[in-house]
């Protein structure tokens, strides 16, 4: 089953939805400075009113006295690391799993990715591999194809981040392990209210193929 990830909640309607479509793991941004980022209290305030899913804090430079710091004082059970966290650093989040993002560019060589996963996938409990920064759709399979991803999807737990497509999302048949899928959070429309049309039609589907459980 396709287990799903939330990354960068803001608030509680996110945090709602997507508790209630069955996400395993919510993510907070808690870098400051950083467009998405949501204070500590407010991520204490949400995670009260949500049950079911595991926390992770999401970093994108912050140093490991902040990451422990953080994932200590809101009793988180994963950190996740940027792609240019030192691979010798992992050790030292101890007590904490960890996600790998790993970012993907427009030139981005399938052996990159897959020497990173293979040197790290002892230490990190999943990689998320971000194809929204190279504004690619990763069931295209254009940038990654289908035998390569196979083969890392062997490896470990993968999340794929993307900017996912209706119209493409049938392809993930096409790959014998099936990756997590990392959605988004955004902005409300107003408070309390937002329209997740889009990532609706994705899980429905997704349901109806018997390859997503949201009650599982």
């Amino acid at each position: 089953m396709i287990s799903i990830k939330a990354s960068k909640i803001r608030h509680l309607t996110d945090a709602r939805y997507f508790s209630a479509k069955g996400a395993s793991l919510m993510g907070f941004q808690l870098e400051a400075g950083t467009p998405d980022f949501i204070r500590p209290e407010a991520v204490s305030a949400i995670m009260e009113w949500v049950d079911g899913v595991d926390f992770c804090g999401e970093f994108t430079h912050s140093d490991i006295d902040q990451m422990l710091h953080l994932g200590n004082l809101l009793n988180l059970k994963y950190l996740q690391i940027p792609h240019f966290f030192e691979r010798g650093q992992i050790a030292e989040l101890q007590g904490f799993k960890v996600v790998r993002q790993i970012v993907l560019q427009q030139d981005t060589q399938f052996e990159e990715v897959k020497n990173i996963i293979e040197s790290e996938a002892h230490q990190v409990a999943a990689f998320e591999l971000n194809f929204a920064a190279a504004g690619r759709d990763p069931f295209v399979f254009d940038l990654i194809n289908v035998d390569q991803m196979n083969e890392v999807l062997q490896m470990q737990q993968i999340y794929f981040y993307a900017f996912f497509r209706p119209d493409s999302i049938a392809n993930i048949k096409k790959l014998d392990v099936l990756p997590g899928l990392t959605f988004s959070g955004t902005e409300e429309e107003k408070t309390g209210f937002k329209s997740f049309e889009n990532i609706d039609l994705i899980l429905d589907y997704l349901e109806e193929e018997s390859l997503y459980d949201p009650y599982a």
